[in-house]
């Protein structure tokens, strides 16, 4: 087990029990991610986790910034995933981080985007089901092309225009949400940026729900915990109030990460409500050798997603703030 103690001090701050994974996994049900990296993932019983297997790479970086991660994620809002468990087992080399969609399947979802900002963004999840990976280059072994079967080229036009949609795609949500969304992600990449970090990914996961229900039911009993109701009290005339202390909008934790365990908002897309849950995933990628040299390869693509991290950083913002339309 790596870092032990900093991972404990990350459950307790995310009000995780210590033997939480007790009886709650089972190692034989292990899956491939279908991401590049070729990375394995359980899924644990009760949803509510998700572990994963790291490169060598990875296994590094996790190393090398665990400390300010687990000060990052504990001392400020955060939609980095949250790392439990940093562990050896079988061979492998896993962590145990949060789901961001607790409880649910990716299935569940009516739609599913994987958005990095550039030509790697895609669609995972359309009306309930997983759209088919059919990436299409000439340095991709087995040598496949779509046009070898019908069915090939279906799956292959599903995956591109998923990739279209996920690059144009515009969510509309009120400004408040907007900003306090921004604003965290804003503190997240600038972590990401400072550790040199890169290619990391926004998940998002829509759920189609009704105009008065849903994600509005859920945002109100939301705003009851945050005031609750309270007694009326009888002043004497003349006696004035004590003025409540003020504090500044950078002390509290943004609405957005009030809920510890997900982070729901209240989105529309093509005139539908939606709920909308969102995380940042895959951000132990540095800027390596490795990197540098498939940049070099992709001379020919213009919007790639090997660059440099503060290229990177700058790019994901303005694309994120692009795609979120005031107009809920």
């Amino acid at each position: 087990m790596y870092s032990p103690r900093l991972f404990a001090d990350i459950r307790s701050h995310f009000s995780i029990e210590a033997d939480f994974l007790k009886e709650n996994v089972n190692f034989s049900d292990v899956r491939w991610m279908g991401g590049k990296g070729g990375a394995l993932h359980i899924v644990s019983k009760d949803m509510r986790y998700i572990l994963k297997t790291l490169s060598k790479a990875d296994h590094e970086t996790l190393l090398q910034v665990t400390q300010e991660y687990t000060s990052h994620v504990t001392r400020g809002p955060s939609l980095l995933a949250r790392i439990f468990l940093h562990f050896e087992h079988q061979g492998r080399i896993w962590i145990v981080m949060n789901n961001w969609f607790p409880g649910h399947e990716a299935t569940h979802f009516d739609l599913l985007y994987d958005i990095k900002g550039c030509d790697d963004d895609k669609k995972l999840i359309s009306g309930n089901r997983k759209v088919p990976i059919r990436r299409n280059r000439w340095y991709t072994l087995p040598y496949r092309w779509p046009f070898f079967s019908r069915t090939a080229i279906t799956e292959r036009a599903l995956y591109k225009s998923g990739k279209i949609e996920a690059r144009t795609l515009q969510i509309g949500m009120n400004m408040q949400t907007k900003k306090e969304l921004l604003g965290v992600l804003s503190r997240d990449v600038q972590f990401l940026r400072g550790k040199g970090l890169m290619d990391y990914s926004l998940i998002l996961a829509m759920k189609r729900t009704e105009e008065n229900g849903g994600a509005e039911e859920e945002e109100e009993a939301m705003k009851r915990k945050r005031c609750p109701p309270f007694p009326i009290r009888r002043f004497k005339l003349g006696r004035r109030r004590r003025p409540h202390a003020q504090t500044s909008s950078q002390d509290e934790p943004s609405d957005i990460c009030s809920r510890k365990s997900k982070c729901v908002i209240k989105a529309t897309y093509a005139g539908e409500n939606y709920s909308a849950y969102v995380g940042l995933i895959d951000f132990l990628q540095d800027w390596n050798m490795k990197k540098k040299i498939a940049r070099l390869m992709k001379f020919c693509e213009h919007n790639k997603s090997t660059e440099p991290p503060s290229f990177y950083a700058d790019r994901f913002l303005n694309h994120i703030n692009s795609s979120l339309v005031v107009g809920y």
